[in-house]
């Protein structure tokens, strides 16, 4: 027997907002991944800002948001559903959140340019809440690092470029290292670099935050980023409505959720170094990573009379790491773009970037990055962006 026809109006789910606009994708299949495994006749959708808290209320039974600034929190105030913020820009949202660790991120993107030499730093940013943090936590790494060469500017762009080439005319022949508060502010600063005639990575290494593909895909270099873990906080942001659902207390901080790692490309593809024996090693080690190759096949590349012994100190003394675990960080920075792009298996991954078999990738993957290729692939999902 064919079923009955639905009556008109019967279908009357819990309906979820997110929004109010699909900014990640990764947060949107965190969220749903979770609402729909632990809430029974519920709906999530994404539509646009409502009229008003009546027509929010008359809609929505929670929301998990993004939120700009006055108008946005002074509508949702009157909302008497649970709501959930999952962006920093506002400098105080009176509502629980869930989102990125940017002191975190701020941290990981100096840790990257530290161990590839670089001594002079700009950091790109803006007056928004993640903007602050990021280059809060990029500058105090460096100031604990001793770093002396920072500059900050709250522009993008083509304020960044004013910064690094004031750097520039202050250590002639040194490149500088800009982290971007995000992907587009990256964009932004690797344009006009090349509109000022400096080139990218050898004079200006920028890196991003996000690993947005819209405006990687649109620039001329690949832009390095540090990747923001999107579907673990769509996940934990749902965890949370679900308990504000139940009635339980909201926490009194926000809940923060580190960044998964850098993601390295053409932007910041080079280390920061003058010294020709170093610049050789380096660039063999770039080129044969997926070689079997030795500490002695180091040295000969690095030049006539350069032994194991000096190559080895000239590292320390730049890049603070050995020679073995330069290629080691090498292979594996390798491995997480190829990782995040999805293609490959981890076998193959393992393979194409030198590693002898998947186990040593795995060992060598954990102790540099703190987790497995596969806990990577899984906390990226590139292709749920």
């Amino acid at each position: 027997m064919p079923k009955k026809p639905r009556k008109l109006g019967s279908y009357n789910p819990r309906r979820i907002m997110f929004g109010p606009k699909q900014i990640h994708t990764g947060r949107l299949r965190g969220v749903s991944d979770v609402l729909y495994a632990e809430l029974d006749n519920c709906e999530v959708t994404t539509a646009p800002m409502p009229a008003s808290a009546d027509d929010a209320r008359r809609r929505y039974a929670g929301a998990i948001l993004y939120i700009g600034g006055g108008e946005h929190i002074d509508m949702w105030r009157h909302f008497d559903g649970p709501i959930v913020v999952i962006n920093n820009i506002a400098p105080e949202v009176p509502f629980p959140q869930v989102l990125p660790d940017d002191l975190a991120i701020g941290r990981m993107a100096a840790e990257h340019f530290l161990r590839r030499g670089f001594k002079l730093f700009v950091y790109s940013g803006d007056d928004s809440g993640f903007g602050v943090l990021r280059g809060r936590g990029f500058v105090n790494a460096l100031n604990d690092a001793g770093m002396a060469g920072i500059r900050s500017t709250t522009g993008r762009g083509i304020k960044a470029i004013d910064e690094v080439e004031a750097l520039m005319a202050e250590h002639p022949g040194e490149p500088v290292a800009v982290l971007a508060c995000n992907d587009w502010a990256a964009h932004s600063a690797i344009h006009h670099a090349h509109a000022r005639g400096l080139t990218c990575p050898d004079q200006v290494a920028v890196l991003g935050v996000d690993n947005d593909p819209l405006p990687n895909s649109c620039c001329f270099t690949s832009i390095s980023t540090v990747e923001t873990p999107d579907y673990e906080i769509g996940y934990w942001a749902a965890k949370l409505l679900l308990r504000l659902l139940n009635g339980e207390p909201p926490p009194e901080k926000p809940i923060l959720v580190p960044p998964v790692g850098v993601i390295n490309r053409e932007s910041t593809d080079r280390y920061a170094t003058n010294d020709p024996a170093l610049v050789r090693a380096v660039s063999f080690i770039e080129n044969n990573m997926q070689r079997s190759i030795s500490v002695d096949d180091i040295a000969k590349a690095a030049g006539k009379g350069t032994t194991v012994r000096t190559l080895q100190r000239r590292f320390r003394e730049v890049f603070g790491t050995t020679m073995v675990d330069a290629l080691l960080r090498a292979r594996v920075d390798r491995a997480k773009t190829l990782i995040a792009a999805g293609t490959l298996s981890i076998k193959e991954v393992a393979y194409v970037t030198g590693f002898a078999n998947p186990s040593h990738l795995g060992s060598t993957f954990l102790r540099l990055e703190g987790m497995t290729p596969s806990d990577f692939r899984k906390r990226v999902k590139s292709v749920s962006r």
